[in-house]
């Protein structure tokens, strides 16, 4: 499933809603939402690096099978 695109969504509208309504936080807000960015930033880097990491060679992008009458493995 797809996620990581959704974190990264997450990211920016909590940067946009920092951005915007800054004059009006105080302090214990202001570190609320960057903790937060924080922590969606590094769910995504664990996301990233078990997609690296855990993925087969069947499930990997970059090897698919051919679908020709030939039977042959296509690398990209």
């Amino acid at each position: 499933m797809p996620v990581i695109f959704l974190l990264f969504i997450s990211m920016t509208a909590l940067t946009r809603y920092l951005a915007i309504d800054l004059k009006g936080f105080d302090n214990m807000k202001i570190i609320t939402i960057v903790a937060a960015i924080l922590l969606l930033s590094l769910a995504t880097l664990v996301l990233r690096f078990s997609e690296k990491r855990f993925t087969s060679d069947m499930e990997s992008p970059s090897v698919r099978q051919d679908v020709s009458d030939h039977g042959e493995t296509l690398s990209s």
